[in-house]
């Protein structure tokens, strides 16, 4: 139900308030269904994707960064940490994808009546990625990650230039 204490400084976070104003370009409407399982699927996804990482490691990068700002105030130094936001109003992380995933999982399965285990949901994933590298913006912005040949989306939407 909460995140722990460094979890911000090893996951991209935004509220579900702003998520919700990215995606849909507006403030959820009270008393309304959709806005309200949106607004559950986003609360969903920002601590799926905090507690993806083992406690050990968040408290371990608490720590390190507690031991920088300790260090560096013994020399009279700000330690200068990147900015961890604010993010561009666009769905830079794909969170309609895993929106997606987490509606998908919530019906029936082979295995079980109640959900989906996740190697049926990540396939939505992976239809995603292989759409994405078959369009314009995918072909346009091939890059590579170590040598693996993988190719990485530009955070921002393509978006067709008037003729």
């Amino acid at each position: 139900m909460h995140a722990r204490d460094g979890d911000h400084l090893l996951t991209p976070f935004q509220c579900d308030l702003c998520w919700f104003r990215n995606l849909q370009g507006r403030d959820p409407m009270p008393q309304d269904p959709c806005d309200d399982l949106l607004l559950c699927c986003l609360r969903r996804a920002n601590l799926d994707a905090m507690w993806g990482r083992e406690s050990h490691t968040v408290q371990a990068a608490l720590w390190a960064m507690r031991q920088l700002m300790t260090q560096l105030s013994l020399v009279g130094l700000d330690p200068k940490l990147p900015p961890l936001g604010p993010y561009h109003v666009s769905d830079s992380f794909r969170m309609r994808v895993a929106i997606g995933m987490l509606l998908k999982s919530l019906f029936p399965g082979r295995h079980n009546s109640t959900y989906q285990q996740f190697e049926t949901i990540r396939k939505l994933r992976a239809g995603y990625s292989n759409v994405f590298m078959a369009s314009l913006q995918g072909t346009q912005s091939l890059r590579t990650v170590g040598g693996q040949g993988q190719a990485l989306p530009d955070p921002e939407p393509y978006t067709v230039p008037a003729v």
